[in-house]
């Protein structure tokens, strides 16, 4: 097998170049109603450990458990304003520090508490393992 080795690559048309280090390595787009995951890359599962709050398994591992997670939630119900912790410190979830190879999401309405909302997603960058 041969390894194809890159340190940028740039549209066939000119324009911005991009650098690998500024590749997601993984992201998820999740329904937490049904729950289902819609869409995602590098992500092997999600697991539904209670109401608002998932971990999201990677396929492939990253370097450590210090990788930054951006993400947004859809409004809960009645369109109260949701709140999406990532690598939560909730006390409902204090345990769900993040690894290698997994991250939690948590929502919580700002006046309704946890809420499985109909979107979310995140992304991770940094080093995979």
């Amino acid at each position: 097998m041969s390894t194809l080795r890159i340190d940028n690559f740039q549209p066939s048309a000119g324009g911005t170049s991009f650098g690998i280090e500024g590749i997601a390595k993984a992201y998820a787009n999740i329904d937490m109603t049904t729950p289902a995951l819609r869409s995602s890359e590098n992500v092997s599962s999600i697991t539904d450990n209670g109401v608002g709050l998932y971990d999201v398994n990677l396929t492939s591992a990253m370097s450590g458990a210090e990788y930054p997670v951006t993400g947004g939630a859809q409004a809960a119900p009645g369109g109260d304003f949701v709140f999406l912790a990532l690598h939560t410190n909730s006390a409902a979830a204090a345990e769900r520090a993040p690894t290698a190879s997994r991250f939690s999401l948590y929502t919580h309405g700002r006046t309704t508490g946890a809420h499985d909302v109909p979107r979310v997603t995140a992304a991770t960058h940094g080093d995979l393992a």
